[in-house]
């Protein structure tokens, strides 16, 4: 295989893993503001199930 090919593949594969890192954290920031004003025991629930 090419060097340059298998960079550029490299590249991609950096950049995916990179956008399902700032997706997941987006996610968890949102989830958060969501059962901020939950009881404890719900929302205790509530981030283990969201």
């Amino acid at each position: 295989m090419d060097f340059s090919l298998l960079l550029e593949y490299s590249w991609v594969l950096v950049i995916l893993v990179g956008l399902e890192g700032l997706l997941a954290a987006d996610n968890a920031l949102v989830l958060a503001i969501m059962v901020k004003d939950l009881p404890e025991e719900k929302r205790k629930k509530a981030l283990f199930y969201g």
